[in-house]
């Protein structure tokens, strides 16, 4: 048995080392030298056979456990190496450093694959799957990383400097601990993109009491059911879906917009288990088997998935009489309906409910043909279209909560723009961050954030799809001009001249990206947002084909 230690910032001939000792006996084994500054983090391989430390000489060195040499060094830090990281495969080692950079190293064959640019670097770590970074900077934030993307997906913000955060083994569960002794136990699940950062925190989140109002008013209404909240992309759904798990703490909870996590086969394992739970707490009844080994023994198809999540919701309806049971499922328009049989239940979601459970929904606007659920209980829908008042005025309340220094003087702009313009919370979240990060050099909101631009680049490459056709395309350029007005597909055919049947399939497969204006016997359409309109504008002047 091994461990080691680490020095530095002496004199003499033992600084920059690296100590590697026997547990059994007590006794050093050997000495890495090699840094020629102080030695700031280690990090060791899943096989134990090699040793990655970084140091305040801008290094990254890579050690064999077994003959104690130095094998090669990564160079490309302009300044101290604060935090080093191994994924569990052993292939990739994540450093940091105080030159605001995060980089990432192929073990392998010794090269650097890319950079995160990010704050000061004090800590890192991986999550058990080896797909998602955790970073600590030198302040009140935790950040998350998506090595696949290449990307940040989400900030969670602190009342205090956070001094230490780690990955639960169950990989979903981030620990942060801040300097004002308060422990955050996170669901990494519920970062997602940009949301997470309006969410993550209730004392950021404002206002929405029409939408709980109404939640609770169908809870208290029927004795089981399904309620769906419909929103355009930004509208605060994954916000509100947040608030509500906090404050109903039981309520099990599951992200169907997580990559991996739009499949059956990935929510029947992880929300049969949550119910499982629930009755192993609560009775000594057997518990059903458990949905990992069902998955890997093929159990999943539409006769047997839905009797099991039928049969586990009604033990937990009869050993729960007097407990409402409410399963929240966000991003539902995110599912993969191709992975199951035709004419099955989204996620073979039950038909019928037992009493006591409830699914709340959360989705996009979507083409019918996603539907996917065929259900006899209760049901209601609120669309956040319906309420332009109530989402307005949260947004002016959203504003003065978050209101800063750089942000003051311009606080009566933006409630101008927002009160002409669509409300949409993670348009103004962004513009406040931008303006406080001194983004903007003149009150100019024409211009797009970077987080945003990254937003609606995702939007742009599920639009496109395989590929865009003449007709798409010229209906983009109806959509994009500049004085543009809410249109019907008949108007859009008649513009562009193209068979109106072809333009309303195509609108169809872009609905959870537009606004739908219904006046009289017409709806019409437009783009959700104008900031989006104004990003997808230098496409739409793109040739055909």
């Amino acid at each position: 048995m091994t461990t080691l230690s680490k020095s530095g910032g002496s004199s003499d001939n033992t600084i920059n080392t690296i100590k590697i000792w026997d547990l059994v006996t007590g006794t050093e084994k050997f000495t890495l030298q090699g840094h020629s500054d102080s030695v700031n983090a280690i990090s060791i391989t899943p096989d134990g056979k090699t040793l990655i430390s970084g140091s305040d000489d801008k290094t990254i060195k890579i050690w064999d456990l077994v003959t104690g040499t130095e094998k090669f060094t990564f160079k490309g830090h302009s300044n101290w190496v604060t935090a080093i990281a191994v994924t569990p495969d052993g292939k990739t080692v994540i450093s940091g450093s105080d030159d605001k950079t995060i980089k990432i190293w192929d073990l392998v064959t010794g090269t650097e694959k890319f950079t995160f640019n990010s704050d000061w670097v004090t800590e890192i770590a991986v999550t058990p799957d080896g797909k998602t970074v955790i970073s600590r900077p030198h302040d009140n934030t935790i950040k998350i990383w998506d090595l696949a993307t290449r990307k940040k997906i989400a900030t969670f913000t602190g009342d205090s400097n956070i001094y230490c955060c780690a990955v639960a083994p169950d990989g979903v569960t981030i620990l942060a601990g801040e300097q004002s002794g308060r422990l955050h136990l996170l669901r990494l699940q519920q970062m997602n993109s940009l949301s997470f950062s309006a969410s993550a925190k209730s004392e950021n989140f404002v206002g929405r009491d029409f939408i709980f109002t109404a939640i609770n008013k169908f809870l208290h209404r029927y004795p089981k059911g399904y309620f769906t909240i419909v929103g355009v992309p930004g509208s605060g759904k994954s916000a509100i879906l947040a608030q509500f798990v906090r404050q109903n703490p039981h309520t099990i909870y599951y992200n169907a917009q997580i990559a991996g996590k739009n499949r059956v086969e990935a929510f029947f394992p992880e929300v049969c288990t949550q119910l499982n739970l629930l009755l192993e707490n609560l009775s000594s009844t057997p518990p059903q088997p458990s949905p990992q080994t069902m998955t890997k023994t093929g159990f999943i198809n539409a006769n047997e998935g839905s009797w099991l999540f039928s049969n586990l919701l009604q033990q937990v309806s009869e050993k729960l009489p007097d407990q409402k049971i409410i399963i929240v499922i966000d991003g539902l328009d995110g599912i993969d309906i191709n992975s199951q049989a035709v004419g099955t239940n989204l996620f073979y979601l039950p038909r019928y409910l037992p009493d006591q459970i409830y699914f709340i929904f959360a989705r996009r606007p979507y083409q019918k043909s996603h539907s996917g659920l065929l259900i006899e209980a209760p049901s209601q829908v609120l669309d956040l279209a319906d309420y332009p008042v109530e989402n307005r005025e949260d947004i002016k309340a959203y504003i003065r909560k978050k209101r800063t220094a750089e942000t003051q003087s311009s606080q009566r702009n933006i409630i101008e723009l927002i009160n002409e313009n669509e409300d949409n919370f993670m348009y103004v979240q962004e513009v406040l961050k931008a303006m406080a990060d001194g983004f903007y050099s003149v009150n100019n909101f024409e211009q797009i954030p970077p987080d945003l631009e990254s937003y609606y680049q995702q939007h742009w490459q599920k639009m496109q799809g395989d590929g865009l056709s003449d007709v798409a395309m010229d209906i983009l350029r109806v959509l994009t001009a500049e004085e543009t007005q809410p249109m019907s597909t008949v108007a859009i055919s008649k513009i562009i001249k193209a068979d109106v049947f072809d333009v309303a399939e195509i609108m169809e497969t872009w609905l959870e990206f537009l606004q739908e204006i219904h006046t009289n016997k017409e709806t019409k359409y437009q783009l959700y947002h104008h900031s989006f309109r104004l990003y997808l504008h230098d496409y739409s002047t793109l040739p055909n084909g």
